[in-house]
């Protein structure tokens, strides 16, 4: 049996970006920094981007871009709603459902993090990440200095 869960993020794609869905959205500013989020939490826990997850019950469910690691073999699917929110859903009965909240919650950082960068650059600073592990917990930290 399966159980769908949505884990909505904070992150929203601006109307604009909104109609190159019917495009390529990936070729979008949005698009591409959602990507780049998923391809790095990809790596860093051995995994890879697919477009669709499936669930408990063995169903393939397309996505606009998916990641699947061995912790969470059946996959997160990401999508956007119709009012630009970007949703990851899951099969919350399938093995890794801890994992696949984990992995959200990672990616959204991730997204914040290369938003804050990219907006930091486009206007003049010299931008710097700094990651320290302390703990459990992950602190990144950007800074942005004035060229």
């Amino acid at each position: 049996m399966s159980l769908e869960t949505r884990y909505r993020t904070e992150i929203v794609i601006p109307r604009t970006q909104l109609v190159a869905l019917h495009g390529n959205f990936l070729d979008t500013p949005c698009g591409d920094l959602l990507r780049r989020a998923l391809e790095k939490v990809a790596r860093e826990e051995g995994g890879y981007l697919s477009e669709s997850y499936a669930d408990a019950a063995g169903r393939s469910h397309p996505a606009v871009l998916a990641i699947r690691t061995p912790e969470c073999p059946l996959g997160i699917g990401v999508d956007v709603e119709a009012d630009g929110r970007v949703v990851f859903r899951f099969d919350e009965r399938g093995p890794g459902a801890a994992t696949a909240r984990r992995l959200c919650a990672a990616v959204t950082q991730i997204y914040a993090v290369l938003a804050v960068v990219r907006a930091q650059a486009q206007h003049g600073f010299q931008v710097s990440v700094e990651e320290r592990q302390a703990g459990d917990s992950r602190h990144v930290v950007v800074r942005g200095v004035m060229a």
